[in-house]
């Protein structure tokens, strides 16, 4: 027994010597939104390093906060100084004034549903900010969220000012204060209660290396494009965890850095909310760490509301969309078969819609920026049972979609 009770004090110890070991070099990556000297000085940063920047903001009902947020960054760090180059939001359909609001105010605004519309669409965060790669340039990518209520220009300076000071590092990851507001009443410290009851016990159990970051779902983070482009983007709100995770392991704790950028307040969610953000969280962690996710994209809840209890059944957003790199080579969907095709079975290229074409949008076929090219391959499967011989033909229509020369 003494045996088992000290082995897992061992344990215990490599835990916290490699958490802390993490946390020594990690204090060195702490940024402060005010460092770096004046606008002008970190603009001539940014032209002797080369550097483009665009800023995407991903929203959905958003009308209350998004046109402070980007007339902010329009006067500050686009009319006045040349700091940020493009200005975009992405959003999700919104059923009040948030695109009307952000045109107004100086942005690009698409709607999610419009950009590459050969790949489908699908709600959630991660896809308007996938789907942002097909429409932003810059060498240098900041996403912002988009119902912060006390933004300032600090929250974009902020997070360029590591990636133009420190060639090593290849993720900045936003932190703060992120008070509570109730009725009315600021409750300091209070937020932030999805990380505090399930992030942080999880990265302390399967990422401890990561317990130095101070605000894992912060919404707030800056990347070179090619980190950006390397990356998979699940369609939820997991997209923040995810890529946490992805490029700690991609590129090393080393090239996470962290800006303070003060206190954040925004608009605080339901607990219903929270809980359905909550499970799609965990899969994506689990997922990502090797373990299993969520065996459906929904999970059940049991309510009492009105007097009686009721079992809801709430989708989940756990689709994740390939990295923007893959793309650039090409990529290929595949369907299968057992009928006969009616145009043969073997290296048969069509530059048209096929009505067999299983799965295959219209819209992929005509789109300017990808070339589409269709085989259907005969496969004959064969295997005995029971004493006799068996035989399967199968079909599989195999598209592959490759960049257009441009």
């Amino acid at each position: 027994m003494r045996s088992g009770l000290y082995g897992e004090s061992r344990s215990v110890s490599r835990t916290l010597a490699r958490t802390r070991g993490a946390w020594e070099f990690m204090k060195e990556r702490l940024w402060h939104w005010n460092e770096g000297g004046t606008l002008q000085e970190l603009v001539q940063r940014k032209v002797n390093r080369g550097a483009t920047i665009s800023v995407v903001i991903p929203t959905l009902n958003e009308a209350s906060t998004i046109g402070a947020i980007v007339q902010c960054i329009r006067q500050e760090l686009m009319d006045k100084v040349a700091f940020v180059d493009e200005l975009i939001v992405v959003d999700s359909d919104s059923s009040d004034d948030t695109r009307q609001l952000a045109n107004a105010a100086g942005a690009q605004v698409y709607r999610a549903c419009e950009i590459a519309p050969q790949f489908g669409d699908a709600p959630g965060k991660g896809e308007n900010l996938w789907k942002s790669q097909f429409v932003s340039h810059g060498s240098l990518i900041v996403f912002l969220d988009g119902d912060v209520k006390n933004f300032h220009a600090g929250y974009v300076t902020g997070l360029c000012l590591p990636l133009l000071m420190e060639p090593a590092v290849r993720f900045v990851k936003a932190f703060y204060q992120r008070p509570l507001v109730r009725d009315g009443l600021v409750l300091d410290h209070e937020g932030g209660r999805v990380t505090e009851l399930l992030i942080r016990p999880l990265i302390a159990r399967y990422r401890p290396e990561l317990c130095g970051i101070l605000q894992p779902l912060s919404g707030e983070c800056a990347m070179p494009r090619a980190v950006m482009e390397s990356l998979s983007f699940p369609q939820g709100y997991a997209v923040e965890i995810a890529h946490l995770l992805e490029i700690a392991q991609r590129y090393g704790v080393d090239a996470i850095a962290q800006c303070d950028l003060g206190e954040r307040r925004h608009r605080n969610r339901s607990l219903e909310d929270l809980s359905e953000m909550a499970h799609g969280l965990l899969h994506a962690f689990l997922e990502a760490c090797g373990e299993s996710g969520l065996a459906e994209n929904a999970f059940p809840r049991a309510l009492a509301k009105g007097g009686r209890c009721v079992m809801e059944n709430i989708p989940l957003a756990t689709r994740t969309r390939p990295a923007y790199e893959q793309l650039k080579n090409g990529y290929e969907m595949w369907a299968f078969t057992n009928r006969t095709p009616d145009w043969g079975d073997s290296n048969f290229e069509f530059s048209q819609p096929c009505s067999h074409a299983w799965g295959i949008a219209p819209q992929m076929w005509n789109d300017p920026f990808w070339a589409r090219q269709l085989w259907i391959v005969r496969r004959m499967e064969r295997w005995r049972f029971g004493g006799c011989e068996w035989s399967l033909v199968r079909y599989e229509a195999v598209v592959r979609i490759l960049p257009r020369s441009r």
